[in-house]
């Protein structure tokens, strides 16, 4: 999507979830079920974030391959032979692009690994103004058929992890570990959210819930993840930051007694700016190494401000 477009996108796309978020403070008294509906447009339709100054060097470098979804092509960019050491899958979240993982993506190619990325729909480069999880189990779905790809070890952040969860236990998806940063792990926590981000009167929720559920089909209910059973099935390796704003530390009580060593609390990096630190990247490099497979460390990286 090239500059005068997307500032075209993210002008309609603010205007849009402007004037639905100011009209569902005026009418849900006296019009829930309406409200309701403009509600679900917010809850689909992320805000598109900016690209990073990194996206034209790595577009560059990168190697692409077309995934011809239902509705919009997606592209699949690579960086790394198919002979290197891991394959890792970067996944972004809801309102997140690729290029958020600038600095970690030099990071593994440096050390030699193959790397992967996409932008699901309504997200960074790819079309669309909504989106929903079924169009995001779609795309990794195509990814993993596309013939470049092995089984991987996917990074996942904040909401990036309900998609890869729920398509690793109940639809088939191959991964070798899973790497969950800041990520929210029960639906009624995002809702209670999004509740108290539009100031949504308590006789709308129901109505929400209702056209939420019927436009994906009851797949909204796999946010709620299983951890316990998670990680059963593939190593699984949760760090959680005790300043993120976004998803609050104490969510992830449970975790901790689930995943002993796996889970790791990190400070003062927040729910983005852990994705540009070096703290990521060792325990990252830690994580792997104790799957007894093969992980070169070249220095560790930082972004500078």
């Amino acid at each position: 999507m090239d500059k005068r477009n997307l500032f075209l996108d993210q002008f309609l796309r603010q205007s849009s979830l402007q004037s639905s978020y100011l009209a569902t403070q005026l009418l849900q008294k006296f019009f829930p079920r309406y409200v309701a509906f403009l509600s679900a447009y917010i809850w689909f339709t992320p805000v598109r974030k900016r690209p990073s100054k990194h996206f034209v060097r790595l577009s560059e470098a990168s190697t692409t391959t077309l995934l011809q979804t239902r509705k919009y092509p997606i592209l699949l960019r690579t960086w790394g032979k198919q002979s290197t050491q891991q394959h890792f899958v970067l996944v972004h979240g809801w309102a997140g692009r690729w290029d958020q993982f600038s600095v970690l993506i030099d990071y593994l190619v440096e050390a030699g690994h193959r790397v992967s990325v996409v932008d699901f729909p309504a997200h960074g480069e790819s079309p669309g103004m909504s989106t929903d999880l079924r169009e995001w189990f779609e795309v990794l779905n195509l990814a993993q058929n596309s013939k470049s790809f092995s089984e991987p070890i996917y990074v996942c952040h904040s909401f990036g992890l309900a998609a890869v969860s729920h398509a690793v236990l109940q639809m088939g998806l191959k991964a070798k570990a899973i790497v969950a940063i800041n990520s929210p792990t029960r639906l009624q926590y995002i809702l209670d959210q999004f509740v108290r981000m539009t100031r949504l009167d308590a006789r709308v929720v129901p109505h929400l819930l209702e056209k939420v559920s019927k436009r994906t089909q009851g797949a909204e209910q796999t946010v709620t993840i299983d951890i316990k059973k998670l990680s059963e099935k593939v190593p699984l390796l949760f760090i959680a930051d005790q300043d993120d704003k976004h998803v609050d530390f104490s969510e992830h009580g449970p975790l901790q007694k689930i995943l002993g060593e796996r889970f790791i609390r990190t400070e003062g990096l927040g729910h983005n700016r852990i994705l540009e630190s070096a703290i990521l990247q060792k325990c990252i490099s830690e994580f792997v190494r104790s799957l007894d497979v093969a992980f070169p460390i070249p220095p560790l990286r930082e972004q500078r401000h």
